[in-house]
């Protein structure tokens, strides 16, 4: 009896472990199964963005940045050391920690930042990304070698700097005295960290953009500007929210083929803010229909009349000023009517920090109004870059200079030789002025030759002593005083100022900042 009551206590703990082994088995498979469904079941979020460059990634450096549509590319594959907020306050960036120790800046590098397939950023690569900036060229948005290598001319990447360092984790910056701009500065994508691997060594070029410092990295380049990007799961942007790949879609301002239209046509999802189209042509025809939003910044925008090299050389002074005053005059009508613009008479917006004072103000005023604006256009060449096609301003041009030539002109030209024939002696350009005091947009307008300077011995010299200036009140009065000789030189006539407009479709979201010109794709929520 007792045989047979041991047995059957052991088949059923027998039994018991089988059905137990048989439920968690189950379990395992169906989570499996389930893991897997959903997996096969994902969608991909992607991002459609239109984009005014038809060319290859491999075109885009952030040591040649000239215009903004180059930047926004460049900094959304690549990361600074330190960022800039919506609000203008400097937060980290590769750098998760940065202090001063005298006149020491030091960067502590993260430590779990990796490109996308996985391999680690560190201290090393971002010392040979700024000496690769030094080599290769002098960049627009800030000189940094003058503040940290003044006495050296770096000519190789393996050449010394003394004022560059690497300890352990840490990028040691020694300049010689302490400038309030050297960490702002530092946030721009000029001095992008961009990983040793993905250059070659020898020529200096970039020879991989799928390993980037950034949010997202290129996974299918092309030649005509369709590029895919896909987002860095290793990155310390990357989110739930931000899409998982955004595709690039070229536009033009070709009929039937100009990126609102693509927008209406749901054959992309953002226009961002340095599309082709002019902000009162998106305001006119997508700010009536349903679910969208649009993101609009100040007006930080100045459509402006600047001569060349070319054109400074061939008129004086007051030819360049009665020039410039009839050539506004001209162009005024068609802005005046125009949602979103305004007139004005200020390269910096005249509510920013870099506005003329009251005094200034009336001074240049009545100085053009001694000069007497001239009837023809004879000798004189205008070209436009990104302010839309030349036609929409030719009539109104020729109306009052009719023998003025016009066209536009390539998108890069006006940074290269400026002396060739093929570039004009009048540039008519909008590009990004600022409102905050930002030294990588005072860096940018006097390497962009909108600001004047007797020579280059001054501009040298005015930068070095704005920049090491730690007196606010001071730095603000030489702006100022800079912003007016260069009007009263008739090397820049601003026209009229406008915003920066990007425009999505609902639930998408643009988490953008009012003060910057900037479109940080990581910063679009596609939820």
């Amino acid at each position: 009896m007792t045989t047979l009551l041991n047995q059957s206590y052991a088949d059923k703990v027998k039994y018991s472990f089988f059905k137990e082994y048989f439920l968690f088995f189950s379990l395992v498979v169906t989570l499996i199964a389930v893991s897997t469904l959903k997996k096969k079941n994902h969608e991909i979020k992607m991002l459609k963005v239109a984009f005014p460059y038809s060319k290859s990634a491999k075109d885009y450096d952030p040591a040649k940045i000239y215009l903004a549509p180059e930047y926004i590319f460049l900094e959304t594959i690549y990361s600074p050391l330190v960022e800039l907020s919506n609000t203008g306050e400097v937060i980290p960036g590769v750098a998760k920690d940065f202090f001063w120790s005298g006149n020491e800046l030091h960067l502590v590098i993260r430590d779990d930042l990796f490109t996308g397939s996985g391999k680690r950023i560190v201290a090393e690569d971002v010392e040979f990304s700024l000496k690769r900036l030094f080599v290769i060229s002098k960049n627009t948005h800030g000189d940094l070698v003058d503040l940290i290598c003044p006495d050296s001319e770096i000519t190789s990447i393996d050449q010394k700097c003394d004022g560059i360092k690497v300890d352990g984790n840490e990028v040691i910056l020694k300049v010689e005295r302490k400038t309030p701009f050297l960490v702002p500065m530092l946030a721009s994508i000029d001095f992008a960290v961009i990983p040793t691997s993905s250059v070659d060594r020898d020529t200096l070029e970039i020879k991989d953009y799928s390993e980037t410092s950034g949010p997202y990295f290129v996974s299918r380049d092309s030649s005509s500007g369709r590029i895919m990007l896909k987002a860095n799961s290793n990155h310390y942007h990357f989110s739930s929210k931000i899409a998982d790949e955004i595709l690039l879609v070229p536009t033009s301002d070709e009929v039937g083929n100009s990126s609102i239209d693509k927008f209406k046509k749901g054959e992309v999802d953002v226009l961002t803010t340095i599309d082709h189209a002019e902000p009162y042509e998106v305001l006119k025809e997508l700010s009536t229909l349903e679910n969208i939003q649009i993101h609009r910044t100040l007006n930080i925008r100045t459509y402006t009349i600047g001569f060349t090299k070319k054109g400074r050389d061939f008129f004086s002074q007051s030819e360049r000023v009665s020039i410039g005053v009839a050539l506004k005059e001209a162009l005024a009508p068609f802005f005046i009517e125009k949602p979103g613009f305004e007139l004005t008479d200020q390269f910096f917006p005249p509510f920013g920090e870099g506005g003329l004072d009251a005094e200034q103000v009336t001074a240049l005023r009545e100085y053009y109004d001694k000069i007497d604006k001239i009837k023809s256009g004879k000798n004189i060449s205008l070209g436009t870059i990104r302010v839309g096609d030349a036609s929409r301003y030719s009539k109104l041009l020729r109306e009052k200079l009719p023998e003025i030539e016009v066209f536009e002109i390539d998108q890069s030209e006006s940074f290269l030789e400026k002396t060739n024939d093929s570039v004009p002696m009048i540039e008519f350009s909008g590009p990004d002025t600022g409102f905050l005091e930002d030294i990588s947009l005072v860096s940018y307008s006097i390497a962009a030759d909108y600001m004047w300077f007797k020579d280059e011995k001054s501009e040298k010299y005015w930068m070095n002593r704005y920049m090491n200036s730690e007196d606010k009140s001071d730095r603000l009065k030489m702006l100022k005083n800079l912003h007016f000789d260069t009007l009263l030189s008739g090397i820049t006539i601003p026209v009229a100022t406008a915003p920066y407009l990007a425009v999505t479709k609902k639930p998408i979201k643009l988490n953008l900042s009012k003060f910057y010109a900037n479109c940080p794709l990581w910063r679009i929520e596609i939820n």
